[in-house]
């Protein structure tokens, strides 16, 4: 079974007025997994902070790129051929 998620992120270019500051793309949810980032806590600390990511193929594209599970709305789900 695949799902068809509708994923939003903010843009990175300008902005013309009346534009909206979010791209949405259509994606097939693949599987979860984690991220890590390494911060600076304290100016001589740095730790290590684990997070979930949504691992997405672009439904035009087959590009394969990661996104938090709050940037999701779940479209619908199909059964995979």
């Amino acid at each position: 079974m695949r799902i068809l998620a509708e994923v939003s992120w903010a843009k990175d270019d300008e902005l013309q007025e009346g534009e909206s500051a979010y791209d949405k793309g259509e994606y097939w949810i693949l599987h979860y997994g984690l991220d890590y980032r390494i911060i600076n806590v304290d100016d001589d600390k740095i730790a290590a902070v684990n997070f979930t990511v949504v691992i997405c193929q672009n439904c035009k594209t087959g590009q394969l790129e990661k996104f938090l599970p709050e940037q999701i709305k779940i479209l619908g789900s199909e059964i995979k051929k």
